[in-house]
């Protein structure tokens, strides 16, 4: 939900990721369960005017 707010009085709700969940109220949330899992990578650059086009990043686990 990138870009949405949600206003609930006195409440925001900026941002909403996987895995999330807005409760009001008297309520039971029976069997909720969340997981996520994110993994980046990218290495090192160096040196001088040095840039990256169509990169491609391997992450092993």
């Amino acid at each position: 939900m990138k870009g949405n707010t949600i206003v609930l009085n006195n409440v925001n709700v900026m941002n909403l990721s996987n895995c999330s969940g807005v409760f009001i109220g008297s309520n039971v949330q029976h069997t909720f369960t969340t997981t996520s899992q994110t993994k980046t990578g990218l290495g090192t650059i160096s040196g001088n005017n040095n840039f990256i086009v169509n990169n491609n990043s391997i992450v092993t686990d």
